[in-house]
């Protein structure tokens, strides 16, 4: 689990295999590098991916196939940035939101506008993630702990960066057309498919 505050960014170094496992080789920041081992989980992109082993200068992580075609890491090429996060530890501090590193689809960037201090972002879902899009709720967008600012009736949600956040991640690298990783909420979702599952007039 994660709480999508990034703190460190890697670079693609390069990607290696065509079979059901791939590896990605990440440089990473000497800090994030540090205590990792081989087992543990990492968010890279939003997406939970598990230590195969630390390599010169950074880290080799597994990728399933499936995770490829599903997430945004399949369009990864050398020299790519990505959000890094590692695993949350009993007493760490959450600071965003929950984050499972469980993508629930690839949204894709509409529009990139200006608006007094912020960078508006408007953002395309696939449709059976906006009944858990809600304004002023939580979504994880390439790994990133973010609030939705609005919703519009044609799959697309607003989020708004302030610098800081540009700063920080990768999404100042984003351009109108690319792909990102989507999480919802999962207590929201919960929530709403719990309300689904029992009624609207029954105790949950």
């Amino acid at each position: 689990m994660y709480s999508g505050i990034i703190r460190h960014k890697g670079t693609v170094a390069r990607v290696e295999g065509t079979g059901v496992v791939s590896y990605l080789f990440i440089h990473v920041p000497r800090a994030f590098k540090a205590g990792l081992k081989k087992g543990d989980s990492v968010s890279v992109d939003g997406v939970c991916l598990t230590v195969h082993r630390r390599v010169a200068r950074g880290i080799r992580v597994e990728v399933m196939h499936q995770t490829l075609a599903l997430t945004t890491l399949g369009e990864l090429t050398e020299g790519a940035r990505v959000n890094l996060e590692r695993s949350l530890h009993i007493g760490d501090e959450l600071g965003g939101h929950f984050v499972y590193g469980h993508v629930d689809g690839v949204g894709t960037i509409m529009n990139i506008g200006r608006e007094g201090e912020a960078t508006l972002m408007k953002i395309k879902a696939p449709d059976h993630l906006m009944p858990y899009i809600l304004p002023q709720g939580a979504i994880a967008v390439d790994g990133v702990s973010l609030t939705v600012a609005k919703t519009y009736d044609d799959h697309l949600f607003k989020i708004s960066l302030l610098d800081q956040t540009l700063r920080a991640t990768t999404l100042s690298d984003k351009r109108i057309g690319d792909h990102v990783n989507l999480e919802v909420d999962m207590l929201v979702k919960a929530f709403i498919e719990s309300k689904h599952l029992y009624g609207e007039n029954k105790s949950i």
